[in-house]
């Protein structure tokens, strides 16, 4: 039976307070942004996980400094850097970053960042722990060939990085201090009519786990070695047919597309996300024929890079088609008539993707059971959606379907397949108010288990806005799941009423500009399960008080 719950009823007040400046002179400039937050419970502090009692009830969760003087910039506080998706990027942390860009585009950069996600009042800066925790990196990036015919970027990043040990009993990992080190290079190529561009990034990186005092516990541990390993991604794209002309006389443009990723099997670093052990390749293209458009591709993807023999070989093949139809457009007397409102835009878009093993890992070095365990399944999706304009009003219908097929040896029965259908129209009463209606039904069937699961769902709201800068808008929706051996059931409601009001300076006697919002939102729902029953009911009613000035 499930324990009850320790505040069955409770009433909890959060406030979110935002602060923001500019200071700006003939040649300089100063941006300034805080945010806190206040709550009432202090479990929900920003810094309960970590000080438990002891965390504040008002905290920073956020803050930037930002100077510019001529081509520099400089930002302390939370910022973001980096331009290297296999290396560093657009990393979010609190420390100091600097830049430099003159006209000719020539970029120089550089970063030093605390190790780890911070928040709170205490270690303001970020670095206070900087000798165990920190990211330190430098970049550059200047232009090539501008004048020519192909021109080329080259940007460059160098990282060193570590962070101590991270330990996570609630996911049963005890994980170890990592450091990193490592280079980055982004090469982009195009050429001046806009016809071909090609991105080439590749990251070389140098992971290790440096000896950790929290795991070694005055005991002699097992040096693990360091890992030198090289990414890769190549994205090329070409318009082969700028305007050109089909058999029948339309317009036609289109465009290549290729991709090629690959990470080595240990390639890791700490401050970006890099799937490793994995190469991915990519052909399609982008087409417009006349009134009609859409894409395709090609896309395959593998693991085991090294080719381990007791390791699983994956593949995974998927192909992509998507078309517009704007039937309107064929259905045109001349150029200067007016299209049929009654004839719908359509899309239609394909997808079917099917992940099989490559090899049969010997039983007694890989604990595979023969072919029982290898994976070959086989997924394909359709989607069509259709939508009229008449006059402001607007209408959408939208319907899919997919079907999974599982091939496993033993396992041939285990698929799925999900239908499911959308309908919304939007009334627009004039240029102040609208309604808009939503309805859809989903049916998800597991064809092993002889199951249906069915789940309805509706909803209307309505919008106002006046002249003088008044808005108002209310939602109503109501969702409802149940399955043919009625095994469980729930129903859930929500409700939603904003209020805003824009103000003028002077306006209100508030010598600012801004807007004041009231926003009230309810929740409720009950599932019961008939299986174990049980049964569950959960409601939260949310008020939100939103004030936004600038002086």
């Amino acid at each position: 039976d499930a324990s009850k719950s320790e505040r069955p009823q409770y009433t909890d007040v959060d406030a979110s307070i935002g602060l923001t400046s500019r200071h700006q002179g003939n040649d300089f400039s100063i941006d300034t942004a805080l945010n806190l937050i206040a709550v009432s419970n202090r479990e929900q502090a920003v810094q309960f996980g970590t000080k438990g009692v002891n965390a504040k009830k008002l905290d920073i969760t956020d803050y930037n400094l930002s100077f510019i003087k001529g081509n520099h910039q400089l930002n302390i506080g939370h910022t973001s850097y980096g331009n290297n998706p296999l290396l560093i990027d657009n990393l979010s942390r609190r420390g100091v970053s600097w830049q430099y860009q003159n006209e000719q585009q020539l970029t120089l950069n550089g970063a030093i960042l605390s190790g780890t996600d911070i928040v709170g009042y205490n270690n303001i800066l970020g670095l206070a722990n900087y000798s165990n925790e920190y990211v330190n990196s430098l970049g550059f990036g200047f232009n090539l060939f501008a004048e020519q015919r192909i021109s080329l970027r080259l940007e460059g990043s160098l990282l060193d990085a570590e962070r101590i040990s991270q330990n996570d009993f609630g996911v049963s990992e005890i994980s170890s201090a990592e450091k990193n080190s490592g280079a980055g290079l982004r090469l982009v190529a195009s050429d001046n009519e806009g016809r071909f561009e090609a991105d080439l990034v590749v990251g070389f990186s140098r992971y290790t786990n440096p000896e950790d005092s929290a795991l070694s516990l005055g005991e002699p541990l097992v040096k693990l070695q360091s890992e030198n390993s090289i990414a890769h991604n190549l994205s090329v794209n070409y318009l082969l047919m700028q305007d050109g002309e089909t058999p029948w006389g339309s317009v036609a443009n289109i465009t290549l597309l290729a991709n090629h990723s690959s990470a080595d099997p240990l390639y890791q670093t700490l401050t970006a996300f890099v799937q490793a052990n994995v190469e991915n390749s990519m052909l399609g293209a982008q087409y417009q024929l006349g009134h009609l458009s859409g894409n395709l591709s090609l896309q395959a993807s593998r693991d085991n890079l090294d080719n381990l023999k007791n390791l699983l070989t994956t593949k995974t093949k998927t192909d992509n088609f998507s078309l517009n139809i704007p039937l309107a457009a064929y259905w045109l007397e001349d150029q200067e008539s007016e299209p049929n409102p009654w004839l719908p835009n359509l899309d239609y878009s394909y997808q079917q993707s099917h992940q099989f093993a490559l090899n049969s890992p010997n039983t007694d070095d890989s604990g595979f059971n023969d072919n029982s365990h290898l994976p070959d399944q086989l997924t394909i999706s359709h989607n069509i959606a259709s939508s009229w304009q008449i006059d402001q009003h607007s209408f959408s219908f939208q319907s899919s379907y997919s079907q999974q097929d599982n091939r496993q040896l033993g396992r041939e029965l285990s698929d799925f397949s999900n239908l499911q259908h959308a309908a919304s129209l939007n009334l627009q009463q004039n240029d102040s108010s609208a309604w808009i209606f939503t309805i859809s039904k989903n049916r998800q069937a597991d064809i092993e288990n002889a199951k249906v699961q069915w789940s309805e769902a509706i909803s209307v709201s309505y919008s106002w806005q006046s002249i003088d800068g008044l808005a108002f808008a209310i939602a109503y929706g109501l969702s409802k799941e149940h399955d043919n051996l009625d095994e469980s059931e729930s129903l859930a409601t929500t409700a939603d009423i904003s209020l805003i009001k824009n103000l003028t300076e002077g306006e209100w006697w508030l010598p600012a500009q801004g807007s004041i919002s009231l926003r009230v939102n309810y929740n409720d729902s009950e599932s019961i399960d008939n299986v174990f029953d049980q049964r569950n009911q959960f409601g939260t009613t949310t008020a939100q008080l939103g004030i936004s000035l600038s002086f």
